[in-house]
C-alpha cells in the first residue's frame, strides 16, 4: 500500500534536487523537473485534504445536475480513474516540455547563427565594389569562410531535426516543427549554392528567407500543445479551487470573529491574521488571471476555441471587480466591523464560485485529437442547419424562406450563424481549406447584415441561398468526409473508402459532383 506522506516528502526531495541541478546557461530542463515534482506535491496535498462539498455540488451542476446515484457512482468512478492516470500523464507532459525547451534553445542558437552569416553576407556585398585587388583576395577567404559557416549551420539543423524526429515532443508539434525545418534547410542549401557561384544577392535572400523560417519554428515551440494545454487547464481549475476554499476561510474567519471576548492583543493577532490571509487570497487571484492569460494566449493553436472562450471568460470575470473587492475589504477588517466583513466577503465567495462555474464551462470545451476537433466543428454546423430547418426538401432545404422569416434573419439572426461559424472555424486547422471556407461564409452573412441596417431592404432568399445556404451545406460534408477518413486513419471505420452505406451513397455522390462543380 502507498504512503501519502511519503509520496508528499519524496516530491518535496525532488523539486529541491532538480533546483539544485538547474544551471544559469541552460536551466530550462531541471526547472521543468522541479515544476513536475512541485506539481504532484500539490495533488497529494489536494488529496489530503478534505473535499468541499460545495466544490463537488458546483461540479456536478456544472455537468448537467442531478442524474440519480448511479450517475454519480460512474462520475466519482470516472474521477478516480483520472487519478490514478494522472501521474503518468503529467509525467509524460513534463518530458515533452522539457524536450520542446531544448529543442528552442538549439533552434535559437541556429537562428543567431544563420542571422550571423546574412549580415556578413550583406556587408560582403556591401565592400565587393570598393575593393582594391589585394582587398579582393581578403574578401574571397571571407566568403570561403561565410561557405563553410553555412555548411555547419545546415549539418547542425539537421541534428536538431533528427533529435525532434527521435523524441518524446508531442507528436503534432514536432510534425510541424519538423516540416518548418526542412523548409528553413532548402533556403539554406539555395543560400550555400548561391554563394559557392558567388551570387551575394540570391544568397542573401535566401539566408532571411531561411532566418524568418527558423523564427516560425522558434514561435511554434512556444505555444502547448494539446496535452500541454489541458494539463494546464486542470492547474487553473485547481488554483480555482484553491482560491474558493482560502475565501470560505476568509467568510469564517469574519463570522468567528462576531463572537470573539478576547483581549486587545488577541483581537490585533486576529485582525493581523485577518489582512494576511486576504493579502495571499488577493495575490493568487491576480497570479490565477495572469495564469489565464497566458494559457489563452499559448493555447490559441492547439485549442483554438477553448483559448477564445478563455479569453472571453477573463473578460467576463474582470468585469465582475472580484479583485477591486478583495481588495477593499481590508478597510472593514482594519474597523474591526466584523458582521460587514462577513457579509462582503461573502459576496466575493459568490463571485468566485459563479466563476469556477464558467471556467468549467471553458474546459469542457478542450479536445483532445484532430478527429475530435473535426466532430465537434461539424456539429457546430449542424446546430446552424438544423435550428433553421425549413419547409423545403433535400440537402438545401432549410434556412429562412418565408418574408417574416428572412427579416428576423437580416434584423440579427446572421449573428448566431456568425457566431457558431466562428467557433467551429476556431477548432479547425489554419490551413484546412473548409476553414477558409466558413471564414468567406462568416464575412458574406456581417456583409447582408450591413446591407439590411443601411438600406433598409430585406434580403432575396437567393441571396442567402448563394452566400451562406448552399456553401454551409457543401462545408458539412466535406467535414463528414474528412472525419470518415481520419476515422480511417485510427481504426475506426471497419469499411474501405469505396464502401459507403447504402443511404448516404446518393448524398455522397451530390457533395463530390458539387464540389467539381465549384472548382470548375
Amino acid at each position: 500500500m502507498r504512503n501519502p506522506a511519503a509520496d508528499l516528502e519524496a516530491e518535496f526531495a525532488g523539486v529541491v534536487e532538480a533546483l539544485h541541478e538547474a544551471s544559469f546557461d541552460d536551466p530550462d530542463a531541471a526547472l521543468a523537473r522541479a515544476w513536475g515534482h512541485a506539481q504532484r506535491a500539490y495533488r497529494y496535498l489536494l488529496q489530503r485534504r478534505p473535499r468541499e462539498s460545495e466544490v463537488v455540488q458546483g461540479r456536478q451542476r456544472q455537468r448537467g445536475g442531478g442524474g440519480g446515484q448511479a450517475q454519480q457512482r460512474e462520475l466519482d468512478g470516472l474521477e478516480l480513474a483520472q487519478r490514478r492516470d494522472f501521474r503518468e500523464e503529467a509525467s509524460t507532459l513534463q518530458q515533452q516540455l522539457a524536450e520542446t525547451a531544448e529543442a528552442q534553445n538549439k533552434i535559437e542558437e541556429l537562428t543567431r547563427r544563420q542571422a550571423a552569416i546574412n549580415e556578413d553576407v550583406a556587408q560582403l556585398i556591401s565592400e565587393a565594389e570598393k575593393l582594391e585587388r589585394e582587398a579582393r583576395e581578403e574578401a574571397e577567404r571571407r566568403l570561403e569562410q561565410l561557405r563553410e559557416a553555412q555548411r555547419q549551420t545546415m549539418d547542425a539543423l539537421d541534428a536538431v531535426n533528427g533529435e525532434i524526429a527521435s523524441g518524446d515532443m508531442d507528436p503534432q508539434q514536432a510534425r510541424r516543427a519538423r516540416e518548418q525545418l526542412e523548409g528553413a534547410r532548402r533556403q539554406m542549401n539555395r543560400s550555400a549554392q548561391n554563394l559557392n557561384n558567388d551570387q551575394l544577392q540570391r544568397a542573401r535572400a535566401a539566408g532571411n528567407r531561411a532566418l524568418d523560417a527558423l523564427r516560425d519554428v522558434q514561435e511554434q515551440l512556444g505555444n502547448l500543445s494539446r496535452g500541454a494545454a489541458a494539463e494546464r487547464m486542470r492547474m487553473l481549475q485547481d488554483n480555482m479551487d484553491s482560491l474558493r476554499a482560502q475565501q470560505r476561510g476568509l467568510v469564517a474567519q469574519a463570522q468567528e470573529q462576531q463572537t470573539q471576548r478576547g483581549t486587545l492583543s488577541d483581537s490585533e493577532r486576529a485582525l493581523s491574521e485577518m489582512l494576511e490571509g486576504k493579502q495571499r487570497t488577493t495575490d493568487q487571484f491576480r497570479d490565477m488571471m495572469e495564469e489565464a492569460s497566458a494559457l489563452a494566449e499559448k493555447a490559441a493553436e492547439s485549442q483554438g476555441l477553448m483559448a477564445q472562450k478563455l479569453n472571453d471568460w477573463l473578460r467576463e470575470t474582470s468585469r465582475e471587480g472580484i479583485f477591486e473587492d478583495m481588495q477593499a475589504g481590508d478597510r472593514l477588517v482594519r474597523l474591526g466591523a466584523w458582521q460587514a466583513s462577513e457579509t462582503h466577503e461573502r459576496g466575493v465567495a459568490e463571485k468566485l464560485d459563479q466563476a469556477a462555474e464558467k471556467l468549467d464551462g471553458v474546459a469542457q470545451l478542450l479536445v483532445r485529437d484532430d478527429l475530435e476537433a473535426l466532430e465537434r466543428a461539424q456539429e457546430r454546423l449542424e446546430s446552424v442547419m438544423g435550428g433553421e430547418r425549413g419547409d423545403g426538401d433535400g440537402r438545401f432545404g432549410w434556412g429562412p424562406q418565408d418574408p417574416d422569416a428572412l427579416r428576423r434573419f437580416a434584423e440579427g439572426g446572421f449573428r448566431d450563424w456568425m457566431d457558431r461559424l466562428r467557433e467551429a472555424e476556431s477548432l479547425l486547422p489554419t490551413d484546412l481549406g473548409v476553414r477558409q471556407r466558413l471564414t468567406g461564409i462568416r464575412e458574406d452573412l456581417a456583409g447582408i447584415g450591413r446591407d439590411y441596417h443601411r438600406k433598409g431592404a430585406v434580403p432575396q432568399y437567393d441571396l442567402i441561398f448563394e452566400r451562406a445556404i448552399k456553401p454551409l451545406t457543401l462545408s458539412a460534408e466535406e467535414l463528414s468526409v474528412l472525419i470518415r477518413e481520419r476515422k480511417g486513419d485510427y481504426g475506426l471505420s471497419a469499411g474501405k473508402t469505396d464502401e459507403i452505406p447504402e443511404q448516404y451513397r446518393a448524398r455522397v455522390a451530390e457533395y463530390f459532383k458539387a464540389l467539381t462543380e465549384n472548382e470548375k
